[in-house]
Parts: structure tokens; C-alpha cells; sequence
């Protein structure tokens, strides 16, 4: 029972290893997508601060807010897709785990009746 505990142990960690870089290969897009259009946004406030003409000034300011809001939205996306894909692997890593225990059953087989006179 305890070599099948532990060999069940290892292919639980590896299971789960694999699990682990299947969420974190899945985010990578969408982690890079919040990242570039926080660069966006950034630059777009530095540009605000260079601008000596008011007009000017006014549609940086209003770039900047758009940016700021787009970087908004997609960092609250990247939060859900990070949840969801944390959720089920958790919930896949649960069902494996519960397949994985180790059950020592013993059933009745044959009874015997002995009667004493």
C-alpha cells in the first residue's frame, strides 16, 4: 500500500507541474497584452507633462484617460482569465487527488459455520 502511496505521490507532483505551466503558458498572451498597453499608457502621461499648448494638452490628457481606462478593462480581463484558469486547475488537481488514494478494501469472501453438539 505504501509503494503505491508513494508512486501515486509522484505522479500526483507531476501532474500537478504540468498543470502549473499549462495555466501559466495560457496567461502569457494576455499578461502581455496588459503589459504593452500599460507602456502605452504611461507614455501617453509623460507626454502630458512636455505639452506647453492648452488645446494640445487637453487631447493628451484625453489620450492619456483612454489608455488609462483600456488598461483598466484589460488588467479586470486578465484578473478573470487568471481566476478561471487558476479555478480549474485547482478543481483538476482535486479530482486527481481524489483518484490517487490509496484503498486497502477487504471483502468477505466465504463464511464458515461451525456448530458445536
Amino acid at each position: 500500500v505504501r509503494a503505491a502511496e508513494r508512486k501515486n505521490a509522484l505522479e500526483l507532483d507531476a501532474a500537478r507541474e504540468r498543470a502549473d505551466r499549462f495555466a501559466e503558458d495560457c496567461l502569457l498572451q494576455p499578461r502581455a497584452a496588459v503589459e504593452k498597453t500599460r507602456d502605452e499608457w504611461e507614455a501617453a502621461r509623460r507626454k502630458v507633462k512636455g505639452v506647453e499648448d492648452p488645446t494640445e494638452r487637453l487631447k493628451q490628457r484625453g489620450k492619456s484617460a483612454r489608455l488609462e481606462r483600456e488598461y483598466r478593462r484589460k488588467l479586470s480581463g486578465l484578473r478573470q482569465q487568471e481566476e478561471q484558469r487558476y479555478g480549474e486547475k485547482d478543481r483538476t488537481l482535486a479530482q486527481l487527488a481524489q483518484k490517487a488514494k490509496v484503498v486497502a478494501g477487504r471483502s468477505l469472501i466465504a463464511s464458515a459455520y461451525f456448530w458445536l453438539e
